[in-house]
């Protein structure tokens, strides 16, 4: 599911549909995560996948491998 940022992504401002589509990445990400991740790691994996989402990431997937990648990072 691809969804277009409708506002400029260097603002910060997200519509409700993207911030639900960004939480669910994350919180399934942190869900799924197998290492015991505090606050600030979540903090870092939601910064990723904004990033990424700013970067253009065109689909969910996308996002969930930014999560991932971020994820594995924390763990380590």
């Amino acid at each position: 599911m691809a969804v277009k940022c409708a506002l400029a992504p260097h603002m910060g401002v997200f519509p409700a549909i993207e911030l639900a589509l960004l939480r669910g990445v994350v919180r399934e990400i942190l869900q799924s995560s197998e290492a015991e991740l505090d606050e600030e790691d979540a903090e870092m994996i939601a910064r990723a996948v904004i990033a990424a989402y700013k970067d253009r990431a065109s689909c969910r997937e996308e996002l969930l491998e930014a999560a991932r990648i971020a994820a594995r990072r924390c763990a380590a």
